[in-house]
């Protein structure tokens, strides 16, 4: 046990102890976030259909009762007419298919020989693969037409249809507009997403990109990668600010278990791409202000703002405090103002400009906007900075800004229902042992940077604050998931309480015990955190605050 304690408590550089440590945690991640992460098979090719629609024709009148179908990029609601003669056709079903690449099941229960399916209020839209089953569950044999003509894109990826409709296999959430985007990309149409900076969306497209295939596993590929790398960026950041292997861990260990990050860095958004950048630039800036000012840490933090901006605005509210704690770090030092400022200039304004408008150059025109040149992206820019400061329109589950730390309105991703009893939910909810804690720790921070003149505390008060603030001034509507850039250094501020309570002489057990609860809350949370199938009585077991809802 004390060759154990000693290990954790070596106060030495990054070596391969670390290494080894940070492995076993990467590794069990892994499995654990790509475990169900979604189909890497669906349908690729995709019939157009326009207002006169299209006929499907069975061999013989034969009893219908369901209908199975993906939608493609362009979906909306279809008009489901039946015939047995070809000349007479009722119009009493409605086909829903809102949302794009998802897999639709509709009840027909009638006698049929023909179908049309005629897209209502005279839409254009598109599907992937469409199926007819009897009552006994068998696949029906059909011919489809359109315009006159033999359709076969609609029938020739049979064996991508699921048994069950489900997240695995269909976008959910925000999945429909960045995940179309991947499909954009692919194809080299107009992106569709146009609310945020491409570089977010370029990333998450590499995968469709290189194998050619638009798959759930493949438009969440990148996003769960860059959860992964945060839990080693952590490591990295904990172990520089503390000098310890036991808080590196610790650090590690509540990435690793928080259900915020587990959940939304495996939807295919680009949130996790942002977070990442910006924590990777803070560390390069803290590895700067620690080891001597190396041009080459100032230049990688430059680099991961820059990124950070082209993936979301955001990213601005991060580099804001990046430049507070550069300038505060200037007073404490020696340095000239001309090199000081033309390095600041050069690294955080240059580079990250030089970043946003390449992402925009490497990506195809965006949606309404057919060329990509520089007073294209400014324009890009000002129409991104109208729909935002615009949005009015409510989300029910929008939360306010305050609410956010304890999460008190968690986002409701995800719902399936299974049968009375049994349903899959997936919900971003933040891990309470986690969350609530991080409260306390951050208020304390002013208490150790003034009684204890901690350099670590303001750096992260700064941190914390920079990102935060800016969203009591924004009145549009917004989501606990803009809490996520923050939440690294709300983790890194209850391991720095630990530290100062350390330094007093009080043993390690409390950071052990406490460890052991946000393991324990984290598993407890986790089938509503990854959509597991559980009961609606252990669903609703969990629910502790009456705002929580899924």
């Amino acid at each position: 046990m004390k060759r154990i304690r000693n290990f954790f408590n070596e106060e030495k550089p990054f070596d391969i102890k670390d290494v080894f440590i940070i492995t076993i945690i990467v590794i069990f991640y892994t499995l654990l976030s790509f475990h169900n992460l979604g189909d890497n098979k669906a349908p690729q090719t995709y019939q157009d259909i326009n207002a006169t629609g299209i006929k499907i024709e069975l061999d013989k009148k034969t009893f219908v009762n369901q209908i199975v179908f993906y939608t493609g990029e362009e979906s909306g609601d279809y008009n489901f007419e039946i015939s047995t003669d070809d000349k007479n056709y009722s119009n009493n079903i409605v086909l829903n298919a809102d949302g794009c690449f998802k897999w639709k099941k509709g009840n027909v229960t009638s006698f049929a020989k023909y179908i049309r399916l005629i897209p209502r209020d005279g839409n254009y839209l598109s599907l992937g693969e469409i199926a007819l089953y009897d009552n006994a569950g068998h696949k029906i044999p059909i011919k489809i037409k359109g315009n006159g003509e033999k359709i076969y894109n609609l029938t020739d990826e049979a064996s991508t249809i699921p048994e069950e409709v489900s997240y695995m296999n269909s976008t959910y959430f925000d999945e429909v507009y960045f995940a179309r985007t991947t499909y954009d990309l692919l194809k080299n149409y107009p992106a569709y997403e146009w609310a945020h900076p491409p570089l977010g969306k370029i990333i998450q497209a590499i995968p469709t990109l290189i194998t050619k295939e638009f798959t759930p596993f493949n438009y969440r590929f990148m996003g769960n990668i860059a959860g992964i790398l945060m839990i080693i960026v952590m490591y990295a950041f904990a172990k520089a600010m503390f000098r310890k292997r036991k808080y590196a861990t610790a650090a590690a260990l509540l990435m690793t278990f928080d259900n915020f990050h587990f959940t939304q860095t495996r939807l295919g958004t680009v949130d996790s791409h942002l977070a990442l950048f910006i924590l990777l630039s803070y560390f390069f800036m803290f590895l700067y202000m620690k080891e001597n000012r190396k041009w080459w840490q100032l230049l990688l933090s430059g680099i991961f703002i820059g990124c950070a901006i082209a993936t979301k605005w955001t990213g601005l509210f991060a580099g804001l405090g990046l430049a507070i704690i550069y300038f505060i770090y200037k007073f404490k030092t020696k340095d000239k103002w001309v090199p000081f400022l033309l390095k600041g200039f050069g690294f955080f304004v240059a580079i990250p400009i030089l970043i946003y408008t390449v992402s925009y150059l490497a990506i195809p025109y965006s949606n309404g906007l057919e060329k990509n040149n520089v007073s294209s992206i400014i324009e890009k820019s000002i129409d991104m900075y109208d729909y935002h400061s615009n949005v009015t329109e409510d989300h029910p589950f929008s939360s306010k800004w305050y609410s956010w730390p304890i999460s008190y309105k968690p986002i409701w991703y995800y719902t399936n229902s299974k049968d009375n009893l049994h349903r899959q939910t997936i919900v971003a909810i933040g891990n309470i042992m986690i969350w609530w804690p991080a409260i306390i720790a951050f208020f304390i921070l002013p208490y150790f940077i003034v009684k204890k003149k901690n350099k670590k505390s303001l750096f992260l008060l700064i941190a914390i604050l920079s990102m935060f603030l800016p969203y009591v001034f924004i009145n549009r509507p917004m989501f606990i998931y803009h809490y996520f850039i923050l939440l690294p250094f709300m983790m890194l501020a209850i391991i720095n309480m630990f530290y100062q309570i350390n330094k007093t002489g009080r043993r390690d057990i409390l950071m052990l015990c406490y460890l052991i609860a946000v393991i324990i809350v984290f598993f407890i949370y986790y089938p509503v955190s990854s959509g597991t199938v559980t009961t609606e009585e252990y669903i609703n077991a969990t629910k502790i605050l009456k705002s929580w809802i899924y």
